[in-house]
């Protein structure tokens, strides 16, 4: 954003029980070229931690090690959006979306980014987002695909111990103000238990 200064940019966040569950769903079958579960990849580990936000909260790559797989990739998660959140707070050429909003609302969400990115809208762009969002599951990389069924799909995908891990994790970060909904749903849920 530095170096263009008239570049706009659009920070998708997918939850992070879905980014967790793409994760393993695609190590499971094969979907990466790289045989190091993404939760062990340390040299990503090692930059994340050397981020700002990963220093401010004294998290060391041993504290990672005794995590399971799952809480691993929630922090590489919360470490990575953290630093992107970091380096553009004080730029408005940065749009911020939330992934789940998008598969709600196709067309609306990207006319939305269409608009902040300067670009025009055409019916042809229209009639691709209709039909590439109404067909049932595709491949794992496929744009032609149910995006509400895929955005949700961790609910079944995950068991509902890593789910609160996952939630546990993202409620330790700013990133929560991006998932407020389901943090209260998650206290709501742990208080009447």
């Amino acid at each position: 954003m530095e170096a263009l200064p008239d570049a706009r940019a659009i920070h998708i966040l997918r939850h992070p029980c879905g980014y967790v569950a793409s994760v393993l769903q695609g190590e499971r079958n094969h979907r990466f070229k790289d045989r190091t579960p993404a939760s062990e990849d340390y040299g990503i580990f090692e930059i994340l931690l050397a981020t700002e936000p990963a220093r401010n909260r004294n998290l060391t790559m041993a504290d990672l090690k005794k995590l399971t797989p799952e809480e691993r990739l929630a922090w590489r998660w919360v470490l990575a959006h953290e630093k992107v959140l970091a380096d553009t707070q004080d730029l408005d050429r940065v749009l911020h979306l939330r992934y789940e909003d998008v598969c709600a609302n196709p067309i609306a969400e990207t006319r939305h980014m269409f608009e902040f990115a300067g670009l025009a809208w055409n019916s042809q762009t229209e009639a691709f987002i209709s039909a590439s969002t109404s067909q049932p599951q595709g491949d794992y990389y496929s744009v032609f695909k149910n995006p509400l069924e895929s955005a949700q799909r961790w609910h079944s995908q995950l068991t509902s111990h890593v789910i609160d891990r996952v939630l546990e994790i993202l409620q330790l970060s700013q990133m929560q103000q991006f998932y407020e909904r389901d943090l209260s749903i998650k206290n709501t849920a742990s208080s009447l238990q």
